[in-house]
């Protein structure tokens, strides 16, 4: 539950800065206006839960109420946070405030290709200067979040003697059974043009299969290929473990289970060996670019019943998020009634959820 807060916390910064575009009609702006909810202070659009919304179930046209329930509980939940933060007088560093405010300013507007064009995309101010003011706001609010959120949980442990009791209290003969998991990276190539054209997505797809090649013959490790081109002027390529569910959701350790994987990721992999890299395959990523990719898969382990010498830290961060997730609530239960929190008649459903 905390890193999946984190996580949506995260995601409404990372979409309202990096796409910025209306999610409905002009007709709709006096609904996109609505608040939905508060916070002592803090407020909760209806934009705002609409832009969760479609980064969770970006195929879904309609999300129904239900989903729509859950993710407005835990932006309620990140208000809180933020409500904590501010009440505990938790202050956030101006260098590194203004640090990643301007590394993601130049980010954006190397992606749009100017200033101008990005204020015209984002909508969010005239100038430069009164973007800016938003974005660090943003930025602010994520940073506070996160803090008050750790500060909750910092000092929450699981030794070794508590995950080992915590495995030993389980039925020796119904013993859960660990599926077929591994550690998969995938390589990204990106053309540097913000709008490529086809000969340039051709290019990325080129240096792919030859860095592919050089990762086969053994004259490159796949982690030294970012390394690579990072001077390149016509491709970026990232280097990324992949770290979430098919849902988006991300899981802890390096160790996924292949099921909890995207189809599209899994039907890959699963004929892979240890040490192997895929073909190249051809994508669209969430912003919108094209861009080329492969999977290495560094480490799998096959199904087997849970044990302490193979699943150690699997164990070990199960134990953790409940120990965590139980001081969490404990602090959620408090904090209701030092909160004032209101809904919007369509929304108190919420109320029991918290």
């Amino acid at each position: 539950m905390l890193f999946r807060l984190t996580k949506i916390v995260v995601c409404s910064l990372a979409i309202s800065i990096c796409v910025g575009l209306p999610i409905t009609s002009a007709s709709d702006k006096l609904l996109l206006d609505k608040i939905i909810a508060t916070v002592n202070q803090e407020i909760i659009l209806y934009s705002d839960l609409e832009t969760i919304c479609k980064e969770y179930y970006p195929e879904i046209e309609v999300v129904d109420e239900s989903k729509k329930i859950k993710l407005l509980r835990e932006l309620v939940v990140g208000k809180m946070l933020l409500s904590k933060a501010i009440s505990d007088d938790r202050k956030i560093p101006e260098a590194y405030l203004e640090g990643e405010c301007n590394a993601r300013i130049a980010s954006l507007i190397q992606q749009f290709g100017s200033e101008e064009k990005l204020l015209q995309v984002m909508g969010k101010s005239k100038s430069i200067y009164h973007f800016r003011k938003w974005l660090k706001k943003q930025l602010k609010e994520q940073y506070l979040i996160m803090v008050a959120s750790r500060h909750l949980t910092d000092d929450v442990v699981a030794t070794p003697a508590e995950v080992k009791a915590y495995f030993n209290a389980l039925p020796p003969d119904n013993l859960p059974y660990y599926p077929t998991s591994g550690e998969v990276y995938e390589l990204v190539v990106y053309p540097k043009a913000v709008k490529p054209t086809e000969q340039e997505v051709k290019l990325a797809e080129i240096e792919l299969n030859k860095i592919r090649a050089q990762i086969v013959s053994g004259t490159l490790k796949f982690e030294a290929a970012v390394q690579q081109y990072a001077e390149d002027k016509k491709i970026a390529v990232q280097a990324n473990l992949i770290t979430h569910n098919q849902q988006g959701e991300p899981l802890t350790g390096i160790r996924i289970p292949f099921k909890s994987l995207h189809p599209d990721v899994y039907f890959v992999i699963e004929h892979l060996s240890v040490g192997e890299v895929s073909q190249p395959q051809k994508y669209i990523d969430t912003s919108g670019r094209s861009a080329w990719r492969l999977y290495y898969l560094k480490q799998k382990v096959e199904a087997h019943p849970i044990n302490l010498i193979q699943d150690y830290e699997q164990i070990h961060d199960h134990l953790l998020e409940q120990k965590k997730k139980a001081v969490f609530d404990k602090w959620m239960q408090r904090a209701k009634s030092e909160f004032i929190i209101s809904f919007a008649p369509e929304y108190r459903a919420v109320e029991q959820l918290l």
